[in-house]
């Protein structure tokens, strides 16, 4: 789900909290997207390193959109 382009994960949301999201939660909902790809970019760095280019790439699209 941290790979969605934003209006599936507005999708995404909308249906889980049956409703549509707050601010505040589509803020969590980045914060967590933004977190996770630091951490997948961590765990490839470790595990596979041959995939971190890719892991770095998504990381950098987050932070600037």
């Amino acid at each position: 789900a941290s790979e969605l382009d934003v209006s599936d994960a507005a999708e995404l949301l909308a249906r889980y909290l049956d409703r549509t999201p707050s601010p505040r939660e589509w803020q969590h909902w980045q914060n967590c997207r933004r977190a996770y790809a630091v951490i997948a970019a961590g765990w490839y760095a470790e595990h596979e390193p041959g995939e971190l280019a890719d892991a770095l790439d998504a990381l950098r699209h987050m932070l600037e959109n």
